[in-house]
């Protein structure tokens, strides 16, 4: 009779709880409560007599879930005494009948291990021998064809050296040859048309070098 007229005197309704023992509850600070509350966060659960402000505990709960992040620390701490209470008792297992040591177990495992016989053996070591020998003769004809292709690109480099000198040659030697004929010639087209012979000269005899050194490779 007296618990019931000092809930009712204080205006405590069941379930309910002040922002104090709320925060206790959550393991916060009491601001940090009032703060849910600004922020309503907890709309729906706080009620108001006069001065002092009334929480109803499991409504501000189910609340806090929905609102907080939940890497929240607060929402961690909240969410875990429910989901122990929703974990489902481990069910008793009936006590297991202790079995004899069976004194067959050796004679089995020895009865699995596979034999080798000494052929197989000789017939694995033959095929990686032919397979290591194998290896070796790619990589060796491998070898062989780069080494082919470098001595192939250093006489085309050396060809083509000597086929450039020999037509720098010819050209040099054009204007030796035609200064005395153009000193005594006075017609611009006589000049023009002797040029261009003594050029073309040039240019095949350099096409002739060419031909010719190409010709020398391939019989190499």
């Amino acid at each position: 009779m007296t618990r019931t007229a000092s809930n009712n005197v204080s205006g405590r309704q069941p379930g309910e709880v002040t922002q104090s023992e709320f925060a206790v509850l959550i393991g916060v600070s009491q601001p940090r409560v009032a703060r849910y509350i600004g922020d309503g966060k907890l709309d729906g659960a706080v009620r108001r007599d006069g001065r002092r402000t009334w929480i109803n505990r499991s409504r501000a709960l189910e609340l806090l879930q929905d609102n907080l992040d939940p890497i929240n620390p607060v929402a961690a701490r909240i969410d875990e005494p429910q989901r122990r209470s929703k974990k489902p008792a481990p069910k008793s297992k009936p006590a297991a009948k202790l079995k004899a040591p069976s004194k067959k177990r050796g004679r089995n495992r020895t009865a699995k291990t596979p034999k080798i016989d000494a052929d197989d053996v000789g017939n694995y070591t033959a095929s990686r021998q032919v397979e290591q020998h194998y290896k070796a003769l790619l990589k060796k004809s491998d070898y062989e064809e780069r080494q082919k292709e470098l001595m192939s690109t250093s006489q085309v480099m050396r060809t083509n050296f000597a086929a450039a000198r020999a037509c720098r040659d010819a050209i040099l030697a054009v204007p030796v040859r035609v200064a005395p004929i153009f000193a005594a010639e006075t017609e611009a087209a006589n000049i023009a048309n002797l040029l261009t012979v003594e050029l073309k000269g040039a240019i095949a005899e350099f096409i002739k070098t060419m031909q010719q050194d190409l010709e020398l490779e391939t019989d190499q």
